[in-house]
């Protein structure tokens, strides 16, 4: 099939992501549930949403939307409802094509009155709610939490159960081994009806000295919510709170049997993106992100100038790596380290700031506008929790659009107040987004409980909202109705709904290997929650990351979904790949151009993801494209490439193109064909022609390559694209690869078709060349063995003066081995002959490793790569 380049990752990231974008005043959601779809029994209303979805209430019914749930008004599935038993026994059932509810009318929901039976592979299971003393992780597969910060990678985070940290907003998964999963939604904060939707506290709230709550049984008793949960959340969401000092063997935070409750069960046994997409029916779609975020970003907590961060800048640009998205650290703004106080909010004096500091940056604007020219784009950091202090330009400002007396030392921090939010938006931001900041990147860190927060409102956390706020602000994105930008920010995970406000910044980690082993599945498990685009900081935060560590930080980091350098404060600490040692530079450099050229790859496949059912520069579609056509076993394969401007919500307007590409492979006549349909579709900017570079990795020389029924003539291998000037083909020895170039532009309207006719060589098979080792078989492969005898060689070269006794005439078939490649690259008609004298080679290079006068550590370091330990 075909496969383009760099998609594996990709798709393990993006898999779970839901369909259409979320604009929360989307006409077509409607919080009301559909009135054909629900069922009551005494206090209790069921609403069938889909045939493996089931909302649960218990007690005063909601029809608002809350933080997580926007949508109840689905088309009904089809179900029945009936009765079974008789008298004080008689229950309700509900009962779809997957699920069976019963339900005995009376108290709140327990495992003595509810249970729902579902499917798992064929055979059924019964779920009911479980005492507190059996709440457990068990198969549920994870979701994600709030933040990395001083995480060292030795500790899974994810064990819900088990936090001690009441500001994680751990966030269980939507999906579980056991076939079911329930989401408690019991009293969380609704959204009003606003045309900026905004947050309101639930109407019902019990006093856990109310009678109501001590009707509970304690062998069965539930509890409500985690056991970090606070006495004020608890109550806020109309539960019961137990002072231990009086009450013990119970859970702090507790449903008593006259407790409200809201629950949604979902049981998609082992259906796991079923269970997706129906969350996403409810809870929203995420968007999809801007075109540049999937590019490279350069980030360092360092105080620089505009001709420092210039200076960045043309150091990617001069080795040609690329770079789209420029971070600049808190010293933007005045800091004030040297004081060291306090200032009026109790805060550290310049942690917040909003006033660049003229010092480093004199020309705001025009340093913003020189990014602009060079196709970048600007995100600054804000830490908000101090308000708008004196210091501040816009302080008058905001002092009397606030109403405040003109003898204010500050205007505090209040992002539930709609008067602050809309003040603060257009009069402290917009002046700095009309510079050019293109979105921002929220670095909350004043904890998620408490008056420094600004927010007086039970289970409504900083995070989560902050997040809306900005990711809705109509002074940035445009009205809430019809927006003119395609909303974008950077922070972290507020819990279940924040799905709909990407991106994820993760926090400040210490490097280590573990940390980045734990990184992999941490960023795979959030898409269990939707939240797929995690960022981190690659190369870890806190300390200098070794040379080693970085560069694999680097490589995974090129197929993660969002590629994003960062480190702290430390002359030491430092994320510029070219300051590293050569060959770890090399081979950063290597993935940071891979993933530039993926870009439009990955971009196509959150588009998919964006519209189907869960399954160069990157700020502007490119006019050359890379195209990496990897050819399996079957005779044929398809692909796709989607594109739209990458920054406004035209994308919703189906303001787009795509196009397929498909290869048919016949062996027995040695010919392949690769095509490239016409482009369907345009948008503001879309090319209307474009050059294209083929690469077909692990494929034989050509005997002749036609574009579009004429002739190409071979062409030595170039260093890069623009080192071509005619239609022609290549090959890479190294890496075995047949790459044709087209750098005459075709038009997107034409297709574009290339054959290519072969000769199969009878040589070993280079995924697969055994040698022998001291009377050992060892299998290896062609091209990654090449690539570790050139590393190999620069080892034993650097050895000269240090150990005068290693000679180049001492390793004369190690040299000659990792010749192999260029030597194919040169001669590629001769490549029967170098692959099977590779093989002997081999053999000889690892024999005379014995015999090199090296100390134990170099020898050590030799015999490993030779024999891949």
């Amino acid at each position: 099939m075909l496969k383009v380049m760099g998609m594996f990752l990709v798709i393990s990231c993006l898999l779970f992501f839901s369909s259409r974008a979320t604009v929360h005043a989307d006409p077509s959601y409607n919080p009301r549930p559909n009135p054909d779809s629900v069922v009551t029994a005494g206090q209790a209303r069921f609403t069938v949403l889909t045939s493996r979805l089931i909302r649960m209430e218990w007690g005063q019914a909601v029809d608002s939307a809350t933080l997580t749930f926007l949508n109840r008004y689905l088309p009904t599935p089809s179900f029945k409802n009936y009765t079974e038993g008789e008298g004080e026994h008689k229950t309700t059932v509900i009962q779809t094509d997957y699920l069976k509810l019963s339900y005995l009318p009376g108290e709140s929901f327990s495992t003595d009155n509810l249970k729902i039976e579902y499917q798992v592979n064929g055979e059924s299971d019964t779920w009911s709610p479980q005492p507190y003393t059996n709440d457990s992780m068990g198969g549920n597969l994870r979701g994600t939490v709030r933040t990395l910060d001083g995480n060292d990678g030795t500790t899974d985070l994810l064990d819900c159960y088990k936090t001690t940290k009441s500001d994680s907003h751990c966030t269980l998964g939507l999906i579980s081994r056991d076939g079911y999963a329930v989401v408690d939604d019991t009293g969380y904060p609704q959204f009003d009806d606003s045309k900026w939707p905004w947050a309101t506290s639930p109407s019902y709230m019990y006093n856990s000295n109310n009678s109501t709550c001590s009707d509970y049984d304690k062998e069965t008793v539930r509890s409500c919510g985690f056991p970090t949960i606070s006495q004020d959340d608890c109550l806020g969401r109309g539960c019961c709170w137990a002072d231990w000092t009086i009450l013990k063997g119970i859970p702090h935070c507790y449903y008593s049997k006259q407790s409200r409750q809201d629950l949604y069960f979902f049981g998609h046994g082992h259906d796991y993106k079923g269970a997706l997409h129906d969350f996403t029916l409810v809870a929203g779609k995420i968007p999809l992100p801007p075109r540049y975020a999937f590019g490279i970003f350069y980030s360092r907590y360092w105080a620089y100038s505009d001709t420092g961060q210039m200076e960045v800048v043309n150091g990617y640009r001069s080795r040609n790596i690329p770079l789209d998205n420029l971070v600049t650290d808190m010293d933007w703004h005045l800091t004030f380290y040297k004081e060291n106080v306090k200032d009026p909010a109790g805060e550290r004096k310049g942690w917040t700031g909003f006033t660049w500091d003229k010092n480093l940056f004199p020309d705001p604007k025009g340093f913003l506008d020189w990014c602009k020219a060079n196709n970048l784009r600007n995100t600054l950091n804000l830490h908000p929790a101090s308000g708008i202090q004196k210091w501040e330009v816009t302080f008058n400002d905001m002092v009397k659009a606030m109403g405040l007396k003109a003898s204010a030392e500050y205007v505090p921090w209040k992002p539930v107040n709609v008067t602050f939010v809309n003040n603060f938006f257009s009069i402290v931001l917009k002046r700095l987004q009309d510079m050019g900041v293109d979105f921002w990147w929220l670095d909350w860190q004043q904890g998620e409980e408490g008056p420094k927060t600004g927010i007086d409102m039970p289970n409504l956390n900083p995070t989560f909202w902050i997040n809306y706020i900005f990711f809705t602000n109509p002074y940035q994105w445009g009205p809430i109705d019809e927006r003119v930008k395609r909303p974008f920010l950077l922070h972290r995970w507020g819990g279940l709904g924040n799905h709909r406000y990407q991106i994820g910044f993760s926090g400040d980690v210490i490097p280590s290997w573990n940390s980045l082993n734990y990184q992999v599945s941490f960023t795979l498990r959030a898409s269990n929650v939707l939240f797929g685009y995690w960022s981190h900081d690659l190369g870890g935060h806190i300390l200098p990351s070794p040379p080693e560590l970085y560069t694999r930080w680097i490589q995974w980091g090129a197929f993660s979904p969002i590629f994003r350098t960062h480190c702290t404060k430390n002359a030491l600490n430092d994320r510029r790949i070219w300051v590293y040692p050569l060959a770890n530079y090399k081979i950063m450099h290597e993935f940071m151009v891979l993933r530039g050229s993926m870009v439009p790859y990955i971009y196509t496949y959150a588009r998919e993801a964006h519209d189907t059912d869960p399954l160069g520069s990157a700020s502007r579609p490119v006019t050359s494209l890379k195209l990496m056509v990897f050819i399996g076993d079957a005779a044929d394969g398809v692909g796709s490439l989607y594109e739209d401007d990458g920054v406004t919500e035209g994308y919703i307007n189906n303001n787009s193109s795509s196009c397929n590409f498909s290869y048919k492979h016949d062996t027995s006549k040695e010919e392949l064909t690769v095509s490239i349909g016409q482009f369907v579709g345009t948008y503001d900017g879309s090319p209307s022609k474009r050059s294209y570079q083929i690469v077909i990795p692990n494929f034989w020389p050509a005997e002749e390559v036609q574009l579009n029924s004429n002739s190409l003539s071979y062409c030595p291998l170039r260093g890069s694209f623009d080192e071509y000037t005619s239609d022609c083909w290549t090959y890479d020895g190294s890496t075995l690869s047949l790459i044709v170039i087209i750098v005459t532009p075709q038009a997107t309207s034409d297709a574009v078709n290339v054959q290519v006719a072969y000769t199969q060589f009878n040589v070993f098979d280079p995924y697969n060349i055994n040698i022998n080792i001291n009377g050992e078989s060892k299998s290896v492969g062609f091209t990654g063995m090449v690539r570790r005898l050139r590393s190999l060689k620069e080892l034993l070269d650097n050895q000269w003066g240090l150990a005068t006794q290693v000679y180049q005439e001492d390793y004369r078939s190690l040299i000659d081995a990792s010749e192999a490649g260029i030597r194919i690259t040169y001669s590629p008609t001769d490549i029967g002959s170098l692959i099977n004298g590779f093989r002997d080679n081999m053999e000889d290079t690892y024999n005379s490793v014995t015999d090199l006068k090296l100390n134990s550590t170099l020898r050590a370091i030799l015999e490993a790569q030779l024999t891949l330990n």
